[in-house]
């Protein structure tokens, strides 16, 4: 138990070269999930994550959900921290995000003028950016994290206007749809969720829930990259994970 408490403690950097076609110039990302800010960790751990993107001199800041773990740190100040950060911020939610208070939590991070994007596309360096809610991959996927009242994947992907032509990167919490994804054309689908396990012997179970479980896969022309992220989910400890902040160096293809 006291391993475990001290391993979710120690964030570490994991650095993962992806190629992208038709980008113009090589660009480094911080891709941060699941810091579930609540009753182990505040602003003081969130504080320390963002000195840890700023000393990697990145260009952007991709967070893929989870910022809140329920009300306790759900309070002005909180989150403060992100206004330090060096680079743009683009947020999608997470579940725990929509149990916690999705509105409250996203108003929060727009006075930061962190850009939460909710099933849209936009634009950064010529790349578009797909963020969409947290949802289920389709009609038949059955998952107790996502509500089956809420659009899918499938059909949100399908009714977004994507040009096919131009580098697209996916935020979404889970790795979920990736063949709907890759459907619409996207390159890199980023993706946080499944802890990998986060505790043994769960890693095993989150194999056999998850097809891509961690780090970098390849589907048909997509790749998607699960992070563990940096903390965790009821009790504070990791065995057989990695508290994970990861940097992608993204470069031409």
């Amino acid at each position: 138990s006291g391993y475990g408490i001290l391993n979710a403690t120690q964030i570490k950097v994991k650095r993962v070269d992806i190629s992208i076609d038709g980008i113009n110039q090589p660009f480094k990302a911080a891709h941060l999930t699941d810091t579930h800010l609540g009753h182990f960790r505040g602003a003081k751990n969130l504080q320390k994550i963002v000195e840890m993107i700023n000393q990697q001199n990145v260009d952007v800041v991709f967070f893929t959900g989870d910022l809140f773990d329920g009300l306790i740190q759900l309070k002005p100040g909180t989150i403060d921290p992100l206004k330090e950060l060096d680079a743009p911020v683009y947020f999608v939610e997470g579940n725990h995000d929509v149990y916690t208070g999705t509105q409250t939590i996203k108003q929060q991070l727009r006075q930061l003028n962190v850009q939460v994007l909710e099933n849209q596309v936009t634009t950064w360096r010529g790349i578009q950016i797909v963020g969409l809610d947290h949802m289920l991959a389709d009609e038949n996927t059955i998952s107790p994290h996502a509500s089956p009242d809420r659009p899918t994947i499938q059909n949100t992907l399908a009714s977004m206007e994507i040009n096919k032509s131009k580098p697209t990167i996916l935020l979404h919490h889970g790795p979920d749809g990736i063949k709907y994804a890759s459907q619409a054309g996207v390159d890199l689908y980023l993706a946080g969720h499944t802890h990998a396990g986060q505790l043994w012997p769960a890693t095993h179970v989150a194999k056999m829930m998850f097809d891509y479980n961690k780090g970098l896969h390849t589907f048909e022309n997509t790749q998607i990259y699960v992070s563990q992220g940096t903390g965790t989910f009821g009790p504070p400890m990791r065995i057989g994970t990695e508290s994970e902040l990861t940097i992608l160096n993204i470069k031409p293809e």
